[in-house]
């Protein structure tokens, strides 16, 4: 029953939401989390040279993103 022109709205509007929902919260809680945990994983390792310490620290920062992700993705939500 839709013209040809109202189907493409809703067609481009369908596309738009996707990447809104799934695309651009998925790739915030990437970097957020890539960031958030292995920064300061890495900078560890490099600083002390001591496995127990860069355990710890990792340890860390994984908590520390898992809080950061379940804000940024609620946000989102």
């Amino acid at each position: 029953i839709l013209s040809s022109d109202v189907r493409a709205e809703e067609d481009r509007t369908s596309r738009r939401m996707f990447v809104l929902q799934y695309v651009q919260p998925g790739l915030a809680g990437l970097m957020d989390g890539s960031v958030s945990t292995l920064a300061p994983l890495f900078a560890a390792a490099f600083a002390t040279h001591q496995n127990w310490q860069t355990f710890l620290v990792g340890l860390a920062a994984s908590i520390g993103a898992g809080i950061s992700m379940g804000f940024a993705e609620a946000l989102s939500d």
